[in-house]
């Protein structure tokens, strides 16, 4: 916890985005997001991070944060603003931006091109593969240290000097930390030998996929314009180790998530085929292993990536249809209290459930999208809820 407290995890993280190894420094700084819940540089650099591997769903998760932590309008962030929402088709509120960057002494040539590129482009996912391109020169060489210094320095001074000041406070302070260490290591001792045995199995890691390996000497990258996400040699072998990794913790979400990211993506046919291989060994029943739960933010701005995954939504039924052998309606997510409509999923149920018009349900189904990018939900589980 001390590498965390004097800020030299971010620092490696830093050193790791400056060598251009992005999604280690994201595997590296995702465990400690509430160690550093109050760091802009960790969300900035998160923002960033997650972009250079083209996760846009977690680029714009960290980046609201970050713009709610940035004291002073930052041009990198609004330009990164302006990125994420250009490859979710928010146009309109992207030019609003990059019009303001026009003028930018670091960020005004990028915004202009920015601009042209997108008025000429025809559709969305020629504008995604440029963008994806352009990134990787224009951000490469961003510099996170000057803020880094700063935030941690006076972080570090302010706490020093406070402790100086106060030496009774501080024995007092390490008396009780004595106390509340030997009290953990009790308890975890405690809590080791004595659970029994049947729970400790329930949560062992999986190994029946670590027969699954890339070799050293695969190829791992087809040149293909037409794919969805086009990856770097690094970036591919980086998302199946942590594919692997997710499966063997149990977190099926997650592994699928990868799949996703490794099926559509320009990753050779032996690295598709292993991670088809991963897919057949995820459990049936999805409900047991659902791991990290989603949004329906993340969800709809990349569906193809939270394709087959489980999400746990709230929301009110509407536009309700029934047929002899299913029903399907619309579900308001968010609108559970009649008061934030987040926005409007298909629901489709093939079993026997009462649905009523207007009534708050929580729902836990299963991702399924189209060819256009359209998702719905397949209701593995229907529950109705009530709001005070």
């Amino acid at each position: 916890m001390s590498s965390v407290g004097n800020g030299k995890l971010l620092d490696k993280a830093v050193n790791l985005f400056k060598r251009h190894r992005y999604a280690e420094a994201v595997d590296l700084m995702t465990p400690y997001l509430l160690a550093y819940g109050d760091s802009y540089l960790y969300f900035k650099l998160m923002t960033f991070s997650s972009i250079m591997i083209y996760d846009w769903s977690g680029a714009a998760a960290y980046l609201k944060t970050a713009v709610r932590l940035c004291r002073r309008r930052d041009p990198d962030l609004q330009i990164a603003q302006a990125v994420v929402k250009l490859k979710t088709g928010e146009t309109a509120e992207a030019y609003l931006i990059l019009f303001d960057l026009e003028r930018n002494s670091r960020w005004g040539a990028f915004s202009k091109e920015l601009l042209e590129i997108s008025r000429n482009t025809e559709n969305q996912q020629a504008l995604t593969e440029i963008l994806e391109r352009l990134i990787k020169t224009r951000f490469a060489k961003l510099n996170l240290d000057g803020n880094y210094e700063r935030e941690w320095r006076k972080r570090d001074s302010d706490l020093r000097l406070f402790f100086e000041r106060m030496p009774s406070l501080r024995s007092i302070i390490a008396a009780g930390m004595g106390v509340f260490i030997i009290f953990l290591s009790a308890l975890f001792i405690f809590m080791f030998f004595f659970k029994s045995a049947p729970e400790r199995e329930s949560v062992s890691v999986r190994k029946d996929g670590d027969n699954i390996k890339l070799q050293q000497t695969e190829q791992l990258v087809v040149y293909d314009s037409e794919t969805r996400y086009l990856l770097s040699e690094e970036e591919i072998r980086n998302s199946f180790n942590r594919m692997k990794d997710y499966y063997r913790n149990r977190d099926d979400n997650m592994t699928q998530r990868e799949i996703n990211r490794l099926k559509e993506s320009n990753a050779s046919v032996d690295v598709k085929d292993k991670a088809s291989a991963f897919e057949r060994l995820l459990t049936d029943n999805r409900s047991e292993n659902i791991g990290t739960l989603f949004s329906y933010d993340e969800v709809s701005h990349d569906p193809f990536l939270y394709d087959k995954t489980v999400v746990v939504w709230r929301g009110a039924a509407a536009n309700l249809y029934v047929t002899p052998t299913s029903l399907t309606f619309d579900l308001l997510v968010g609108y559970e209290n009649r008061k934030f409509l987040e926005g409007t999923v298909p629901v489709f149920v093939d079993y026997g459930v009462k649905i009523i018009e207007g009534e708050p349900y929580e729902i836990e189904g299963e991702i399924t999208v189209d060819s256009d990018e359209h998702f719905r939900l397949h209701a593995l589980s229907i529950r109705r809820i009530q709001i005070n």
